[in-house]
């Protein structure tokens, strides 16, 4: 999670007097910022921050303002002792007094009906009543805050007391906290729909009670006094500010996830924006801050196994056959994962946890076992951007350096590349000597073997890598090499006899009908690349994703899913070589006739790809152009020659 700046304002001090943002509240759409801030109550653009109503109302300072659910109307209340209730518009239609200051204002969410809180009792208005009906309290109210239902209202009291109310003002429940109780938020846990009371208090806890005054678990300390909590994310998240100076962003239990902003003052005011990701922060030195709170996307993928991150503290792992989910709770903020085979390696604030599938009969692991046990905890706080697991190690990625560490946290192995690393898919291999793609940003592509020091180039182009993939295929063990090749470069109407229905050419137009009533016209080349893309079946699919996917999902023996836990190559047949498109096959040769040719297929025909018959590397086709006329031999090898460039016989040429 990271948060960014969307606008702030600050009032200036005038003759040395600095002016505290007391309290703020949006309206119920999102649109508007009312904030109390000195003695003027300032009303803002939401959106972009500005300033559409300085009100002055008031003839002493204002403490607290609060807008009602329906967005009509909103309160402001303060050092004079006097409510004003103003319309959306910014006009006062209504006042009302108490006897002392007003500390706090809260709307019904589900009425019109106001609670005004003062230092010695606090009253219940509603527009068809004809006056305040007030009730005495034992001390100063520092806060308050109603139910979602409206059914309930609980205030803080600076004895450290908490009363919780019913409409009428009759007193339900009490708290004994033990110091003054600052701040109050109401929410409804989502797994038992209960209300729940977070009570911020200033002995540095934050606690939790239900309606009935019991305490859900044991209070979380803090190393500060909260002065504003609010929830956000329909309940999933708290935000907290207060004397140390930052807001930040906590689990619904109170666990700290993350900071929203560090700043040069108390905070005294914290709010989300409705049905957004911003939230408001009001400080002591007269400043309004909105933030946008942006939250990455923590996944990854091997194979049938998909994890991804949820709610920040959550890992969700998805079988994407059987659709089946198994939720593993962390408490903590969930920075990055990995999954491979059997392995899951998530990031914690100060740790990194490798758990494994565990068989529920205690045999072997089965492909749709979804049971996970911790196997090891590193306990090290080992910042990175980018995280992959293997059978026996986890590899972290900081800028250049890739270092390896075995799950008991000892480092094995580092490498350092020559620009910033933007990716890393394990390609699989056997344990202990897996295989890696790293992207790099200045485009070049590298391959790693865990068990070996040295990485090995694989392509290299002008363009940053934000994502790669590859996939390589061999020939069915029937076929040779010569013969591989030659189904490859040989069309499918000549493996017909040359004929495809009868066919018409009229300037480049190719008339074909197909003897069932049906005739189609197509343009020159595009026939044949699209009988070539869909081998022949026409439209219906394509044999090499048709053996790629069958290759992913099944064994070598049919009708048996495969335990996914080895690397394969593709194996493929006559037909489907004889479907392929020349130009998106790449055929790697061996000066040695005991190693057998490669066979890569180029997955984005729209980018052009080039490789070098001497190094056998990949290169963007411009990008080898482009170097080689400037230098005069290919990049890589330095081979003063440039050979065969667009010879279809190695399949480089237009791809």
């Amino acid at each position: 999670m990271r948060s960014v700046l969307a606008w702030s304002d600050k009032v200036p001090e005038r003759n040395g007097e600095k002016f505290i943002v007391q309290d703020i509240a949006f309206r119920p759409d999102g649109t508007q910022l009312v904030a109390a801030i000195g003695t003027r109550v300032m009303v803002y653009d939401a959106i972009d921050g500005t300033l559409l109503h300085s009100l002055k109302g008031h003839k002493g300072i204002v403490y607290t303002v609060d807008y009602s659910h329906d967005g009509k109307r909103f309160a402001s209340g303060g050092a004079d002792n006097v409510v004003i209730i103003w319309t959306d518009k910014a006009e006062g239609i209504l006042k009302y007094t108490h006897n002392d200051s007003i500390q706090k204002l809260v709307y019904n969410p589900q009425s019109q009906c106001l609670a005004s809180c003062t230092i010695s009792d606090f009253g219940l208005w509603a527009p068809e009543q004809k006056s305040v009906s007030k009730h005495k309290v034992v001390a100063k109210v520092l806060s308050a805050c109603w139910t979602k239902d409206g059914q309930y209202l609980a205030l803080g009291l600076l004895n450290g007391l908490i009363t919780v109310r019913d409409k009428q003002g009759n007193e339900k429940q009490l708290i004994e906290r033990p110091g003054p109780v600052w701040t109050l938020a109401w929410s409804i846990s989502q797994e038992d729909n209960v209300d729940v009371l977070a009570v911020g208090c200033w002995d540095r806890t934050l606690s939790f009670y239900n309606l009935s005054g019991v305490s859900l678990g044991k209070p979380r300390p803090l190393a500060f006094n909260p002065t504003s909590i609010t929830y956000f994310s329909k309940g999933k998240y708290l935000l907290v500010g207060g004397s140390n100076r930052k807001a930040g962003l906590y689990t619904k239990d109170g666990i700290f996830l993350s900071n929203i902003a560090d700043l040069e003052n108390w905070v005294w005011a914290i709010r989300a924006r409705p049905k957004t990701n911003f939230v408001a922060v009001g400080c002591e030195d007269g400043s309004i801050s909105v933030y946008c709170l942006v939250f990455g996307t923590v996944h990854g993928i091997y194979q049938e196994r998909y994890a991804y991150r949820e709610n920040i503290t959550d890992v969700i792992v998805q079988h994407l056959m059987t659709e089946q989910k198994v939720r593993i709770r962390t408490r903590d903020c969930v920075k990055k994962l990995s999954v491979y085979r059997d392995r899951l390696a998530v990031q914690l604030s100060d740790k990194i946890i490798i758990y494994e599938l565990e068989s529920e009969s205690g045999g072997a692991v089965s492909s749709y076992e979804m049971r996970y046990r911790v196997k090891d905890r590193i306990i090290k706080d080992l910042p990175c951007s980018l995280l992959v697991v293997t059978s026996y190690n986890f590899i972290l990625c900081q800028k250049q350096k890739l270092q390896q560490y075995d799950f008991s946290g000892k480092k094995e192995r580092e490498w350092v590349m020559e620009s910033l690393i933007r990716y890393i898919k394990v390609t699989g291999g056997a344990k202990g000597k897996e295989g890696l793609l790293v992207g790099l940003k200045d485009g070049s592509v590298w391959q790693i073997f865990i068990n070996n020091p040295f990485p090995i180039p694989l392509i290299r182009q002008n363009n940053p890598i934000s994502c790669l993939d590859i996939s390589s295929k061999y020939p069915t063990p029937g076929l040779s090499d010569e013969e591989a090749e030659k189904l490859i470069l040989t069309h499918p109407n000549d493996a017909a006899g040359g004929k495809s229905g009868n066919s018409k050419h009229d300037g480049g137009w190719k008339e074909t009908d197909h003897g069932d009533g049906t005739q189609t016209m197509k343009f020159g080349d595009d026939d044949d690349n699209n009988g070539r893309r869909t081998g022949g079946n026409g439209p219906k699919g394509d044999l090499f994703d048709m053996a790629l996917n069958r290759q992913a999902s099944y064994g070598p023996n049919t009708g048996h899913r495969s335990s996914a836990a080895q690397y394969r190559v593709l194996q493929v047949d006559e037909r489907v070589l004889l479907s392929l498109n020349p130009s998106d096959v790449f055929i790697v040769k061996y000066p040695s006739p005991l190693v057998r040719h490669k066979y890569f297929k180029n997955m984005i025909p729209e980018i052009k790809i080039h490789l070098s018959p001497h190094c056998r590397r990949f290169f963007h086709e411009e990008d080898f152009e482009f170097e080689y006329l400037k230098a005069g031999h290919c990049p890589c090898c330095r081979v003063p020659e440039m050979e065969a460039l667009d010879s279809p016989s190695n399949n480089d040429g237009d791809v």
